[in-house]
């Protein structure tokens, strides 16, 4: 089903901005991992260290 096409421009921008934002952020990360810790996200994933950028779903238990 086809979305309507009665948005608003504030909308439109917000959908550009996020598909603009998913297709960058992977290349971002990766390049600050290059940057600062001489590492990229595949290094991560083989040390088993999760990528600085993505939270941490059990950080709140972790202060309990």
């Amino acid at each position: 089903m086809a979305e309507p096409q009665n948005k608003t421009y504030s909308q439109r921008t917000s959908e550009q901005y996020q598909k603009q934002k998913d297709s960058w952020m992977p290349w971002i990360e990766d390049l600050y991992l290059r940057w600062f810790t001489k590492d990229n996200k595949a290094s991560y994933a083989t040390k088993g260290i999760p990528i600085p950028s993505q939270p941490n779903p059990c950080a709140d238990a972790e202060r309990l």
